[in-house]
């Protein structure tokens, strides 16, 4: 249960892994790959984000059976795919795109459409949404700076969009105070049921070195991160109830609270001193111990030689720069603090997820064609098309940007 007072703060570690560039985006009606750079100005306390999504095209699948009245030919769903395209670009100025790795209690990236200080409502760049329901927002709209970008024409002339948006270090803040608050309240719920379980022996607590053992069963290199996802998760069932006891308390008063300064994440929480000393040093074996390598033969998924060439590769650096950024402490009193550093987290990222190098990715030639056909068409819906600009020129502007 610890987990799920910090995860807005060791979750970005997962999340970075998992979902800082998402490739591929939903193929309902329209695709594209969509990835994310991330930038902080220190000065100004701002987090900058800039997502791209390169090799648009819309659909040409027909939706249904012919001999339905549901049936929806290829060609009208693409003609709506491309009508949504040029929906959002009217009202690009009204479009925040929300990074996951500033606030990741919120899980992936949204994209909102800015109706007012208060509302939104849900869209997606990379897919036609038909999403119309209103969202209050938990933080004013209004300080998020956003900065819309153009369409453009990739290396291989297929279709490319970018969008970026500015979200003060504040609005970072008050949004994760709302989110804590409601985690504080649902972790009460789970930390309550969990003792009236135990009272009425319908659980049992289980001991720390069996969960370790548990998380650590045929666990090679490749899989370090995993293990820790099950070690956070497992560790409710671990503790004392005395440490039940402190939580309760701490969730029921909504004590606990995320700390930042500029990158640094923290937070802290109470049990009892055995039970830190327990989770300290499972989450220590694990983030640092030993593994044993990883072996493409011994994958426990279907997994080819390139993906596990280039899982290996990431690891490489994002190991090291977890090790660095995620630093967990305890007290003799039981009092444990935890902290992430998004500094090496962004660095890297930059590294193995480069959003604007796209080597490697096998498009077919008809996904290129589809996507130079929908080039004229929204030419023809008199969407302007900035054929000089390339993704190298997008990314200066960017970077240049955030440092300003």
């Amino acid at each position: 249960m610890i987990h799920k007072y910090l995860q807005s703060v060791i979750g970005g570690v997962g999340l970075a892994l998992i979902v800082a560039c998402s490739i591929g985006c939903d193929a309902s009606h329209l695709n594209a790959i969509a990835s994310s750079h991330l930038a902080y100005n220190e000065e100004r306390d701002e987090f900058h984000h800039l997502r791209v999504y390169q090799h648009i095209r819309a659909t040409r699948e027909s939706s249904g059976n012919k001999e339905s009245p549901e049936f929806v030919s290829g060609e009208k769903r693409r003609g709506e795919a491309l009508d949504y395209l040029a929906s959002l670009w009217k009202n690009r100025e009204d479009v925040i795109v929300w990074p996951n790795l500033i606030t990741p209690l919120a899980g992936a990236e949204a994209q909102l459409l800015y109706l007012s200080s208060r509302e939104f409502r849900m869209v997606n760049l990379g897919s036609r949404s038909n999403d119309s329901k209103v969202y209050q927002s938990l933080i004013d709209l209004d300080r998020v700076r956003i900065r819309p970008g153009e369409f453009f024409l990739s290396s291989e002339k297929s279709l490319c969009y970018s969008h970026a948006c500015v979200v003060p270090g504040a609005v970072v803040d008050d949004f994760i105070s709302h989110l804590v608050g409601e985690g504080c309240d649902r972790s009460l719920d789970q930390l309550t049921a969990k003792r009236q379980a135990r009272s009425m022996e319908k659980e049992a607590r289980i001991a720390w070195s069996e969960l370790q053992e548990k998380c650590l069963k045929d666990v090679t290199t490749h899989w370090r991160f995993e293990a820790i996802g099950k070690w956070m998760d497992g560790s409710a069932s671990s503790l004392s109830d005395e440490s039940i006891r402190l939580l309760i308390r701490q969730t029921s008063g909504h004590e606990l609270k995320i700390r930042r300064k500029g990158l640094v994440f923290s937070a802290e929480v109470q049990v009892t001193p055995e039970d830190a000393k327990a989770f300290l040093a499972g989450y220590d074996r694990i983030l640092n111990g030993d593994l044993p390598p990883a072996k493409l033969a011994a994958m426990p998924i279907e997994i080819d030689r390139v993906v596990f060439e280039k899982r290996s590769r990431i690891l490489e650096v994002w190991t090291p720069a977890v090790r660095k950024a995620c630093k967990l402490v305890g007290q003799e009193n039981g009092r444990l603090t935890v902290s992430i550093d998004l500094g090496p987290i962004f660095a890297a990222f930059e590294v193995t997820q480069n959003p604007f190098d796209l080597t490697g990715l096998q498009l077919t030639p008809e996904a290129i064609k589809d996507s130079k056909e929908d080039v004229a068409a929204l030419q023809e819906r008199s969407i302007p098309l900035n054929k000089q600009l390339t993704l190298e020129a997008i990314q200066l502007d960017f970077r240049a940007a955030s440092k300003k």
